[in-house]
């Protein structure tokens, strides 16, 4: 193998970015939101507090566990932050 890594792609997209604080009855959330006009759908949802994050679609938005995995959330912190972040998507 070469000391040199194959570029798989390399894109560049003009994105839309939404900080948003709130406050739950669990804990404080810290988010930016990013989404970019090829798929308005899809949020890239970032967890600032703990460096995690998530890609974010109504479809899958109440997926069993997804949200709980991919940002490290206990099921509580989870369904207090879908209730909230669904006006968002």
């Amino acid at each position: 193998m070469s000391d040199e890594m194959e570029v798989i792609q390399d894109v560049i997209k003009q994105a839309d970015v939404r900080y948003i604080s709130f406050m739950g009855d669990i804990q404080r959330y810290d988010l930016a939101i990013l989404s970019h006009e090829q798929n308005e759908e899809e949020k890239l949802v970032l967890d600032l507090q703990d460096n995690r994050f998530a890609k974010i679609e109504l479809a899958n938005l109440y997926d069993e566990g997804y949200l709980e995995h991919a940002l490290n959330f206990s099921q509580m912190e989870a369904e207090e932050l879908r209730t909230f972040i669904k006006s968002y998507l």
